[in-house]
């Protein structure tokens, strides 16, 4: 969770004054986790109820339903520095009139990772075979790989929703 913060901080920074300084991502995320790991509950119980529901049909598209929308979450409390349920109230503003838009992006993205994940599970086995420790610093570096790709592209159309319904630029992004 910490180095997620730490990477949607800089993929702000670097959106915002082109300069990203690690130090400072990390000091910034650790300012943020327990609101962070707050509105990781909240969003954990909801989603928890939401596949409770799956055993009846409305579970199954509420689930979609709920997952998209507080996809900004993490945005939300590292970088406008929400609270746990400001930050999920926010997220779901964020993606309100963008859903399918948020929905199919966000389809091809766990797609693309689908692919990655099954190619890097073949080359971890494949390691593995050869040398169990080796397939296992390969496995936790992929994991750590896979994660921060979703930090990022979740923090870039982040912005790009925000600069799209609300006329934010760059300028007025860097002075919130």
């Amino acid at each position: 969770i910490l180095v997620n913060a730490a990477t949607i901080h800089a993929v702000a920074q670097q959106h915002l004054d082109g300069a990203v300084e690690v130090a400072l991502a990390f000091r910034v995320a650790w300012s943020r986790i327990l609101s962070l790991l707050g509105a990781v509950i909240i969003v954990g119980i909801a989603l928890a109820v939401c596949m409770i529901l799956m055993v009846i049909l409305i579970g199954l598209p509420l689930f979609f339903y709920v997952a998209v929308s507080v996809i900004f979450v993490g945005e939300a409390v590292i970088i406008e520095r929400k609270s746990p349920l400001a930050a999920v109230n926010r997220s779901r503003g964020i993606v309100k009139g963008s859903w399918w838009r948020v929905f199919g992006i966000g389809t091809v993205g766990v797609l693309i990772m689908l692919g990655a994940t099954i190619a890097g599970a073949i080359v971890t086995t494949i390691v593995s075979e050869i040398s169990a420790i080796l397939g296992s610093i390969l496995l936790t570096i992929y994991l750590a790989l896979v994660f921060q790709a979703i930090a990022i592209g979740s923090t870039i159309l982040y912005f790009d929703l925000r600069s799209r319904q609300e006329s934010y630029g760059l300028a007025d992004l860097a002075r919130d």
